[in-house]
């Protein structure tokens, strides 16, 4: 604080660190998702709402989970908003990729979420990600497949 008082900067810069610090929320802000920048083009984007771009970007904690290994499934843990869906997409695209390349021209992918939201938000980032082969993901909630289930079996019905 002592620091910050008198560090050379303009007020309503101080007064914006100074509140960010003090109110607590500061260790928070530091624990959430970050979006790195490359360029200016990419800040650009960023502002004008390209948020899905950015979405996208692994740190290096998420990339070591990412490659599909084929040998046995992965449990990632993490507090909300700390990238498990983002590696989960970048797993499904390695998934993909591997089975192309062992022959399956059209593999089959079920991706599964837990809301409506989470579903067209994982749609659209499969449809960045993956461009044509988007195609080859189908993305529900667990809610809906247990109806589909339970539909098809007579014991259901919407």
């Amino acid at each position: 604080v002592e620091d910050l008082i008198a560090a050379d900067v303009p007020e309503p810069i101080r007064g914006t660190v100074f509140d960010a610090v003090m109110d607590g929320g500061y260790d928070k802000d530091l624990q959430g998702p970050s979006y790195r920048v490359d360029s200016v083009d990419d800040l650009r984007r960023f502002l004008a709402g390209d948020l899905v771009t950015f979405l996208l970007r692994l740190d290096p904690d998420q990339e070591r989970f990412v490659e599909w290994s084929g040998r046995a499934p992965v449990v990632l843990k993490g507090a909300p908003g700390t990238g498990k869906s983002i590696v989960a997409i970048y797993r499904v695209r390695s998934l993909i990729q591997t089975l192309q390349k062992a022959g399956t021209s059209q593999p089959r992918i079920l991706f599964t979420t837990y809301t409506n939201s989470l579903v067209a938000t994982s749609r659209q980032l499969f449809d960045k990600l993956l461009g044509p082969d988007a195609r080859y993901v189908e993305v529900r909630t667990v809610d809906d497949i247990v109806a589909s289930v339970l539909e098809s079996a007579g014991e259901y019905s919407t």
